[in-house]
């Protein structure tokens, strides 16, 4: 039975204190990790050689870096930390350079991971040096520390730059501007300091390749899904398809044959059609606030997968519409702001979360001191405020979906990414939370792009004025993505 959802003091910053000891076990459970939860038999490094040289600089005194790593899977940090701790040292040896161990670096991390995984995530995230942030509003306890870290720590740092987890390999989301503004802080208080570090950010692509066959797994997810949608049984096409995947010879840069995707492609717009609709009739029915717009019209000039597109956005939007009415997010400037032209989804997403968290975690009264019947207003309060974290969360993890993603380039490891999530929100509805399914072995490949100077560009651009002091770090995000995106397919 669930724990019922009961209103709480505020969320205490959870400071970072590095135990090396912890960090050790760590290392030593990694391996296993990879492979059992993973599926990733082995990490491999590609321009490692430039990484190598920042770790020895920075450890000389040399610089303070940030290493803005992708993040579109789960798997991504204990890839690179992987990476970290075995390769990069390796490589250091081939060209004489001894690393001082370990070769690590403070992390970023959603502050509501402790909350749904458990009292041994909120010991074990700052014991490893993690520091935890909170979306949707300035973090100042987690700014500050940022900031001194950036400067003083042991450690460079280590930040995902989305932001959040799109489950898209090979499509880089909006940045945040977090890194850029971080990094030109860094140089300020050096310069403060008197001190002549450079500061870098070095741009670290993640990307997987399947070691075997997928096809046959990814249908089976694909049939799977189908029954759950209540389809009937397949026929001989099916079977035609089924034995052309499992037969093929595997190469990971293989996409499908005309024949193939013109058997496959239809299967999963008929899902995609099935969910939608079902969802779009669930809102109306159930959520009588839903006011979802009449798109006739625009439909009847879009191909069927335009059409979906437009219909899925304007249902996320209209159901983030919804959550922003029911808690009251009143149109003003600052975190809680009502959708305008310049906000995107999932900001809009991130500022639910928040306020959320703000009727159960409450900061306008002291917990302690409410007598029974406020208490209990108080929990009935938080238990319905935490029911509406359920509609924000399939919106944060459809924001970027489009059929072009798939469409464009039919490879195995799309369509395992598209289903994969597909497979997900059904769990989600059905509430069954079942683990997710293995496809099959991989390996994680870190790409290591080169530096971008953040000094120079604090020099020239960054200290004149508040125009240029945004105007910067605009330049800079926007220099990081194209980097960014260029290690997703080399």
């Amino acid at each position: 039975m669930t724990k019922p959802i009961r209103a709480q003091s505020p969320l205490k910053f959870l400071a970072p204190h590095f135990n090396p000891l912890v960090l050790a076990a760590i290392y030593r459970l990694l391996p296993f990790y990879l492979r059992a939860q993973c599926q990733i038999e082995r990490v491999e490094g590609e321009n490692s050689e430039i990484l190598v040289d920042c770790y020895r600089r920075f450890q000389a005194g040399q610089l303070r870096f940030l290493l803005a790593y992708r993040h579109s899977s789960t798997n991504d940090p204990p890839s690179l930390i992987h990476y970290l701790h075995t390769n990069l040292p390796k490589m250091a040896a081939n060209e004489g350079i001894s690393l001082n161990k370990p070769v690590f670096g403070y992390f970023l991390y959603d502050r509501g991971i402790p909350l749904w995984a458990g009292p041994v995530a909120n010991w074990l995230l700052p014991a490893i040096g993690g520091v935890p942030v909170i979306r949707g509003r300035p973090d100042f306890g987690c700014l500050r520390t940022l900031r001194h870290l950036y400067v003083r720590g042991q450690f460079p740092l280590a930040i995902a730059p989305e932001g959040y987890t799109n489950g898209h390999g090979e499509l880089v989301s909006r940045l945040e501007l977090g890194c850029a503004q971080t990094s030109f802080w860094c140089v300020e208080d050096l310069v403060a300091a008197g001190e002549n570090q450079q500061v870098s950010i070095v741009p670290i692509g993640v990307r997987y390749q399947y070691l075997e066959n997928p096809w046959p797994k990814i249908w089976q997810l694909c049939r799977a899904i189908e029954r759950e949608c209540g389809f009937p049984p397949g026929d001989g096409a099916n079977r035609q398809l089924e034995n052309s995947l499992s037969s093929r010879e595997w190469n990971p840069a293989q996409q499908l044959t005309p024949e193939e995707e013109a058997l496959l492609y239809p299967k999963l717009l008929r899902i995609a059609e099935y969910l939608l609709e079902q969802m779009e009739s669930f809102y109306r029915r159930f959520h009588t606030a839903i006011q979802l717009e009449e798109q006739a019209a625009k439909l009847a000039n879009l191909s069927p997968i335009e059409g979906l597109t437009l219909r899925l956005q304007g249902l996320m939007d209209a159901v983030l519409k919804m959550l922003e009415g029911y808690l009251q997010m009143q149109p003003h400037s600052g975190r809680n702001a009502l959708a305008t032209r310049d906000r995107n989804l999932i900001e809009r997403a991130h500022d639910i979360e928040d306020t959320v968290w703000d009727w159960i975690y409450r900061r306008d009264v002291d917990i302690q001191t409410l007598s029974d019947v406020e208490r209990g207003l108080a929990d009935l309060v938080a238990s319905e405020a935490h029911q509406h974290l359920w509609h924000m969360r399939w919106v944060e993890n459809f924001v970027v979906v489009t059929g072009h993603y798939l469409q464009n380039k039919p490879t195995a490891r799309r369509f395992a990414e598209t289903l994969l999530m597909i497979n997900a929100l059904i769990h989600e509805i059905t509430g069954k939370g079942q683990a997710r399914p293995a496809i099959a072995p991989q390996k994680a490949i870190i790409t290591v792009a080169e530096p971008l100077d953040v000094t120079a560009r604090w020099h020239s651009t960054y200290q004149r004025d508040g125009a240029a002091k945004k105007q910067a770090v605009r330049e800079l995000t926007s220099t990081l993505k194209k980097s960014l995106e260029s290690m997703t397919n080399p």
